[in-house]
């Protein structure tokens, strides 16, 4: 697409006429003309460019069509990211843009090819191989294009019963090897006319009761960022000032929505136009399938959200996306020293299952979760707020850089894979590892880090074979924990104090080995 901003959906709104299924199929066609595929039923006309990948350039009521097609790169479309890459903030212009097929074509102009198409009597159906969006830093240049390793199916129809309400059925498989990790998609991209510049949503605390909508004029392209809007209603419109525009309905998307505007000239092929898009994260695994609808009406928004009521009542909203979130500890490229925590944040549209760590790709344990995360909940409106997670790395890993990742599963068996972190591992020591050598006395080293929080590793050295207990008391001297009770030969040890179940204080951890004794205190 035309990448003015990286992720997008659709938003259009309708006037409806419930006719009978049997009077609105009977005037349902399809039909081609020119590079155009059209699905018109004498009320709304839909239009999809083979030149563009079958992407959706007409979407025609009343004479008015609201969709931008400047380019491949708007109109309404599908396109793909993927966590691990890098990508700049224009859209390639200086040649560092990772994987991203594009149902539409790539920054050059060469529309994505189509495999296959079927006009039927009330619907049509494209299957194409997207290119990738910057194809000069993947073999390919201005004149040659490079597919991507997605398979794209769209099938575009009318709602049974309803003349101007479109459903956009997507089953997009990738057909790699690679991994392609969890980040924001845009399912879909769309792109709506200059003139329909007011952003209208339900941002309320009450969804699904028919509370007050919210309405905006999204920020300008070069003058601000995008936002992030809660919509648990999962619907947005970009409408005029008579309320007329177009509405897109995505059920399963996450309840917030992104969005610009940018600045241009008018008209369906002007250069200026109006995004949004909803949440939809993914991870592309080998062999992953992502199959889900969407819906767009055109007109009226109030009675849009009326057929939207009615959707969701009779379909729900089912749970296709992963669970999203990051990893804050340990930084990319930190340096580190065995044991070491992984520190981050996971949430669901239900309910995240299980957090896995993964060592260069490689399950190492399960994290913790459900740890408070005030933060999250601040940049993301109604987030549940115990979306944390812990876990410390205390297996001996070699000298040398190392991929960090984690694994999330929501309850309905969708999996995130993370944007990985690297790490820099200086000592290699795993937790009780005996050095070459004795030391010299029996010493008890002050805990790191400290403060801590969750977890801290206590040092200890012993000269000689010793019965050695290490236990840690609570201000009042209560014993909260024992970390070592047993016959310890020389060397020196590390252990680790895992205190996720504690709460926040000054702690005392007292060793006794033989005759020797010491306590220090730390903070948690």
């Amino acid at each position: 697409m035309k990448k003015t901003l990286p992720l997008l959906i659709v938003s259009l709104t309708f006037v409806y006429t419930v006719l009978s299924s049997s009077n609105v199929d009977a005037q349902t066609h399809t039909y081609q003309d020119s590079t155009f595929l059209y699905l018109d039923n004498g009320t709304l006309k839909v239009g999809l460019n083979t030149r563009c990948g079958g992407a959706i350039e007409k979407v025609i009521l009343n004479g008015t069509n609201y969709v931008n097609g400047f380019d491949c790169g708007r109109q309404i479309q599908v396109s793909f990211y993927d966590g691990n890459d890098t990508y700049d903030t224009c859209a390639g212009c200086t040649g560092m843009w990772g994987w991203n097929p594009v149902q539409g074509g790539d920054r050059h102009g060469s529309g994505s090819r189509i495999l296959s198409t079927v006009l039927g009597s009330d619907f049509i159906y494209v299957k194409l191989q997207p290119n990738e969006w910057l194809p000069d830093n993947k073999g390919g240049g201005p004149t040659q294009p490079v597919p991507s390793d997605l398979i794209v199916e769209q099938t575009v129809s009318f709602l049974p019963g309803l003349l101007n309400a479109l459903k956009l059925h997507y089953k997009i498989t990738h057909i790699g090897n690679d991994l392609h990790a969890n980040k924001l998609q845009e399912f879909p991209a769309v792109y709506v006319n200059l003139g329909f510049d007011r952003f209208v949503y339900y941002g309320g605390n009450s969804p699904w009761t028919g509370d007050q909508v919210s309405s905006l004029t999204m920020p300008i392209l070069g003058q601000a960022s995008q936002q992030t809007y809660y919509s648990p209603e999962r619907w947005g419109a970009f409408v005029n000032q008579m309320d007329s525009g177009l509405t897109v309905f995505v059920p399963a998307q996450y309840p917030y929505v992104t969005g610009i505007h940018v600045e241009g000239t008018h008209g369906p092929y002007g250069s200026g136009a109006n995004y949004f898009s909803p949440f939809t994260f993914f991870t592309w695994q080998p062999g992953s399938v992502l199959q889900s609808d969407i819906y767009i009406v055109p007109g009226d928004y109030k009675q849009a959200r009326q057929i939207i009521y009615s959707l969701k009542d009779s379909l729900g909203l089912p749970d296709v996306f992963p669970p999203f979130g990051f990893i804050d500890v340990p930084a990319n490229g930190q340096l580190v020293n065995v044991p070491f925590s992984v520190v981050g944040w996971a949430m669901d549209d239900n309910k995240v299952s299980k957090i896995e760590v993964l060592l260069d790709g490689t399950p190492i344990g399960q994290a913790a979760y459900g740890y408070p995360r005030p933060d999250v909940r601040q940049q993301y409106r109604n987030a549940p707020v115990n979306v944390g997670y812990r876990f410390v790395v205390q297996q001996s890993i070699s000298v040398g850089t190392h991929n960090i990742g984690i694994r999330a599963t929501d309850d309905s068996g969708n999996v995130a894979i993370f944007r990985q972190t690297q790490v820099v591992v200086e000592s290699p020591s795993g937790i009780g590892e005996n050095p070459k050598g004795n030391p010299g006395a029996f010493s008890l080293s002050q805990n790191y880090p400290n403060p801590f929080n969750p977890s801290t590793v206590i040092e200890y050295s012993l000269p000689k074979a010793s019965r050695v207990v290490l236990k840690v008391y609570g201000i009042l001297g209560r014993e909260v924990r024992t970390l070592v009770n047993e016959q310890k030969q020389p060397g020196t040890y590390k252990v680790v104090l895992d205190a996720s179940a504690l709460p926040s204080g000054v702690y005392f951890y007292r060793i006794t080995a033989g005759s020797f004794s010491d306590v220090k205190n730390s903070w948690c």
